[in-house]
């Protein structure tokens, strides 16, 4: 959709100063506790390339999102890391 609007990506990564974590849903949705604050971060502009694939752009975005998480909620990007590792060892 990015190539055909010929817009760019844009990435934020929010971020509860608090907030429940339910582990055990296949997501592991996070609920904002009450009065806290969410930071929202974002990455800089992905642009669609004319020799690129979906593919490559795909790996583009899931890279920078990752990239942002690491830096911005070391806690969540630690379990997503040991969670991907386990789905490739099966």
């Amino acid at each position: 959709m990015a190539r055909t609007c010929d817009a760019a990506i844009l990435l934020m990564v929010p971020v509860p100063t608090r907030r429940w974590v339910i582990s055990r849903s296949w997501d592991r949705l996070q609920i904002p506790l009450p009065f806290s604050r969410i930071d929202g971060y974002f990455a800089q502009p992905i642009f669609p390339q004319e020799d690129e694939t979906a593919e490559q752009l795909r790996q583009r975005i899931e890279n920078s999102l990752q990239d942002l998480e690491h830096k911005h909620d070391p806690q969540e990007a630690r379990f997503n890391a040991d969670s991907q590792a386990e789905l490739k060892a099966d």
